[in-house]
């Protein structure tokens, strides 16, 4: 699945991580596909958890090979939020 956005947050705390996260999704489209570059351990786990709560797709996370993970995210189909 390619994404239709790359938002690279390499070297981002959490929670900012999610915000900017969020902050990126409310500006796509139903059914966009966004690709979040995190570091590895709590941002690459707690922003796929947060978006899952809030009725975003975690469609799957990948480690890089020169580091960090690709985390990707659907917007739902349907805004219902």
């Amino acid at each position: 699945m390619e994404p239709d956005k790359t938002l690279d947050l390499l070297g981002e705390i959490c929670p900012m991580t999610w915000v900017r996260t969020k902050l990126a999704l409310e500006e796509m489209k139903p059914g966009e596909v966004l690709e979040v570059w995190l570091d590895e351990g709590e941002p690459s786990t707690s922003v796929p958890i947060s978006a899952q709560a809030e009725g975003i797709q975690h469609v799957s996370s990948k480690p890089g090979e020169k580091g960090g993970v690709a985390v990707l995210l659907q917007k739902p189909k349907s805004d219902l939020s």
